[in-house]
């Protein structure tokens, strides 16, 4: 018969037979240490070596996506009331409700300001937003896509033979897409962790080197462009935690 292994609840060393106390860091040998000790030690030994090797900073193109993926939902978070606006001035001008003068004179401010949106969006899009981004719209839309099957079934226009099938189709393809935002937002909160840091450690530079500045150690020409460019990573780093939090949320 095989001899049951002990390990350390704590440390996750293997325990010597009879031994009372572990021989790595001294703990306490708990009598019915079995094979569930074993997990739990396997489980803290992995927690440990995911610390360990937790990222100090995010890697720059990811931090370029991040950047990127905020300023695109700024943007479409102005685009959307006008586009909303731009469709009722249609729908108003479809009826009656508005002359051709009327919708014009309505709708060319509206859609200036849409054209210089657009073209700052286009602009931003150098670099790719981050893919949760679009993640989070194909879950919607396969809610919505499964939502709206349920309602075709139950107004009987379609066969069970088809709605199972396609209740099949969507349900795979929205647990695949759920599947892939576990692991991207798994990864934006280690990124948050280093976010918070990095911001705090942005405040305390900018405060002592404003005091080195006020103390004379060091020059106008010195403190001034370290200044700014410490403002513009900390403007960054706050946007990027804005919309992590609202990703994560």
């Amino acid at each position: 018969m095989s001899r049951v292994v002990r390990f350390c609840r704590k440390c996750g060393n293997s325990i010597v037979p009879g031994a009372r106390f572990c021989n790595r860091c001294g703990t306490p040998v708990d009598p019915q240490n079995t094979l569930a000790t074993h997990k739990n030690a396997i489980s803290e030994s992995v927690s440990q070596i995911e610390e360990s090797v937790e990222e100090k900073e995010i890697p720059p193109e990811e931090f370029k996506q991040i950047v990127t993926t905020y300023n695109v939902w700024k943007i479409e978070e102005k685009l959307r009331p006008l586009n909303l606006k731009l469709e009722e001035l249609s729908a108003k001008k479809e009826v009656g409700e508005l002359s051709d003068e009327e919708y014009n004179s309505e709708s060319a401010g509206l859609k200036e300001e849409k054209e210089l949106l657009e073209k700052e969006l286009s602009e931003k899009m150098d670099v790719k937003p981050l893919n949760i981004y679009f993640l989070i719209f194909q879950e919607q839309e396969a809610v919505e896509r499964l939502s709206k099957l349920e309602s075709i079934f139950q107004d009987n226009k379609t066969s069970q033979t088809t709605y199972s099938k396609l209740k099949r189709e969507y349900s795979e393809k929205l647990q695949a897409v759920r599947n892939e935002l576990d692991s991207e937002r798994y990864k934006l909160s280690r990124w948050k962790k280093i976010l918070d840091k990095g911001l705090s450690n942005i405040k305390m530079t900018l405060e002592e080197s404003l005091v080195r500045y006020e103390l004379g150690e060091v020059s106008e020409d010195e403190y001034l462009p370290k200044k700014t460019d410490l403002e513009e990573k900390r403007k960054d780093m706050e946007n990027s935690l804005t919309l992590i939090n609202f990703l994560l949320s």
